[in-house]
């Protein structure tokens, strides 16, 4: 009988070894593998036995186009260690580290190990971290929050299961009324019933979003028996800061309502309900109350915003998901028992 290469008996034996522990990480830990060469090795060894692994234990030559094998580990743990970035951006930063290599390499790579999307590169660096391969820093906590936290479906709509479940909201400029000086209008919209709030400010900071979610939103919520869930926004200063929490996130905090962000190259898409409804105010309200002379002062717009709000709510029917032709207070009262009990 042909003796068995060293190289293959080394293999059964950490094959073996894993499944007598019932654990590929600290198999792979004393026998000195990666869980990759773990997952390759048992996919060859169920197809072919002993005889398959042979055959790859035998040298090969690379194929012309194929990514070095030092650079393909480098590119894995790129994956892991930036799952949001996209295959030029890995591309441009590891030829900068000195690692030549095309964004098409990257990608070859990446179709190889199934990492070709974010989704797949943050699920694989949540298993990873399951299984005690490594430990996942803030950066990577906070992508993967954002999967996590999914709100949009498959066709990029959002995702809204009862009213109070995302809030989506927004700061805009508004230069139509020029005695008052620069003004910002807040808006807030309940993406399941398109229930919606504004507010005219002087300021565009935390705080003034702050105040926006105690006065108007809260109260409402509370009101309806509702507790807001999510709060959908970009990533604005007024928003969102990276280092110490401001008022806002302090809010969003104490209230326990999940922080969902998305880039402002993003927000036009995601957070569209705000851009929409500012479009909707610039032509049917202010085209008509920015002529007229008794808006000197700020609380005298905010009191005919408010009756314009009133008629939107109540009486303007939205061909939206989940409204289906009825008007937001109409979808309210419809769905207020599809909400959980606070």
């Amino acid at each position: 009988m042909a003796k068995t290469d060293p190289r293959v008996s080394s293999k059964i034996a950490f094959l073996r070894l894993a499944e007598e522990l019932g654990n590929v990480s600290q198999a792979c830990r004393i026998m000195g593998y990666s869980r990759d060469s773990y997952y390759r090795l048992k996919k060859q060894y169920d197809k072919g036995g002993e005889g398959a692994l042979v055959n790859q234990s035998r040298s090969r030559q690379l194929r012309k186009n194929q990514v070095a094998e030092e650079i393909q580990q480098r590119v894995l743990e790129f994956a892991y260690e930036n799952p949001d970035l996209g295959q030029r951006a890995v591309a441009e930063k590891l030829t900068a580290q000195g690692m030549k290599i095309s964004h098409n390499g990257v990608r070859s790579v990446w179709l190889r190990y199934d990492l070709e999307t974010r989704q797949k590169r943050l699920e694989a660096l949540k298993a990873k971290s399951d299984q005690g391969e490594l430990l996942i820093t803030e950066k990577q906590m906070e992508a993967f929050r954002l999967l996590a936290s999914r709100f949009t479906d498959d066709s990029g709509e959002l995702i809204s299961r009862f009213p109070g479940y995302l809030l989506v909201q927004d700061t805009f400029e508004v230069d139509h009324f020029h005695k008052l000086g620069r003004l910002y209008l807040h808006i807030a919209v309940d993406s399941y019933t398109r229930y919606t709030f504004a507010r005219y400010t002087l300021d565009k900071d935390a705080e003034s979003c702050r105040r926006f979610l105690v006065e108007d939103v809260i109260p409402w919520s509370e009101q309806q028996g509702l507790r807001l869930q999510k709060v959908l926004t970009d990533r604005g200063s007024e928003f969102y800061s990276s280092k110490t929490p401001n008022a806002y996130q302090t809010l969003l905090r104490e209230k326990g309502i999940e922080h969902l962000l998305v880039k402002a190259y993003n927000s036009s898409q995601l957070n569209g309900l705000c851009r929409q409804f500012e479009k909707l105010v610039e032509t049917e309200f202010l085209s008509t109350v920015a002529r007229n002379n008794q808006n000197k002062r700020l609380w005298k717009l905010q009191e005919r915003l408010d009756s314009w709000m009133d008629k939107y709510n109540s009486k303007t029917a939205q061909p939206a998901r989940y409204c289906y032709g009825k008007t937001p207070a109409e979808t309210l009262a419809a769905s207020l028992h599809l909400c959980p009990t606070t």
